[in-house]
C-alpha cells in the first residue's frame, strides 16, 4: 500500500511503466517522522517549508521559521 500514491497515480504509472520511480521516490522523500539527519538539516536552516497529508490523501505545506 502506498502512502503517497492512490488508485489514479497507480493507473497511470502502470500505463506509462513509471511505477518503479514513483515507489523510488516514496521510498526517499516520504517519511514517517523526522529523523536525526533531517532534524540537524532543519535546526542549520532559518527557515523550511513542511509537507504533510491527511489521512484523505489532501496535502498542505506551511513556512516554518523566525
Amino acid at each position: 500500500m502506498s502512502r503517497l500514491y492512490g488508485p489514479q497515480h497507480r493507473e497511470l504509472q502502470d500505463h506509462f511503466a513509471s511505477r518503479a520511480m514513483a515507489d523510488r521516490i516514496e521510498a526517499i522523500a516520504v517519511k514517517p517522522e523526522i529523523d536525526d539527519a533531517a532534524r540537524a538539516f532543519i535546526e542549520s536552516r532559518d527557515m523550511f517549508f513542511l509537507s504533510t497529508v491527511d489521512h484523505n490523501g489532501r496535502p498542505t505545506v506551511s513556512y516554518k521559521g523566525g
